[in-house]
């Protein structure tokens, strides 16, 4: 990890600042193209009532990642996401995981664990995945500060 703080993660930790002040979980994603450019980005919306139109919100699966995702639709083909990298504060759940896979990105990166609902073990553990071979990277010590968020969670 580099001394300073990239850009892509600078966002997310932006973005995972303003799920918190609106009340919901504090994380936060973004994803960048290959030429490092963040295309997207997405926070967690669990306990938002407003969004825009490609976001879910007030809802159990309003998630980072997930939001993330949604606004990349319409910009290219699964192909084309090979090549994108999706950062996000916290190490991805099972339904950000499987997301992530689906929709055709190959690379991840996270900040810190999540050793209540991280799932980044499925890319080892189910030959589906396998054969899709996505590089996960991650966690980086010096962001895991993040770490003291489940604090937060325990108090919703």
């Amino acid at each position: 990890m580099d001394k300073k703080m990239t850009r892509p993660w600078k966002e997310a930790f932006r973005q995972a600042w303003l799920s918190y002040c609106g009340g919901s979980f504090p994380i936060g994603a973004v994803i960048v193209d290959r030429k490092g450019s963040i295309i997207s980005k997405g926070r967690n919306k669990v306990y938002e009532s407003e969004c825009i139109s490609e976001e879910i919100c007030n809802n159990k699966i309003a998630h980072a990642e997930i939001n993330a995702i949604l606004k990349i639709n319409n910009l290219e083909s699964n192909n084309d996401r090979k090549d994108y990298i999706l950062y996000s504060t916290m190490e991805p759940c099972p339904l950000c995981f499987g997301a992530i896979v689906m929709s055709g990105i190959r690379k991840i990166k996270y900040a810190a664990r999540d050793n209540i609902a991280g799932s980044t073990d499925l890319n080892s553990g189910n030959d589906f995945i396998k054969e899709k071979s996505i590089e996960v990277l991650g966690p980086f010590s010096k962001l895991e500060i993040i770490l003291e968020f489940p604090h937060f969670f325990e108090s919703r």
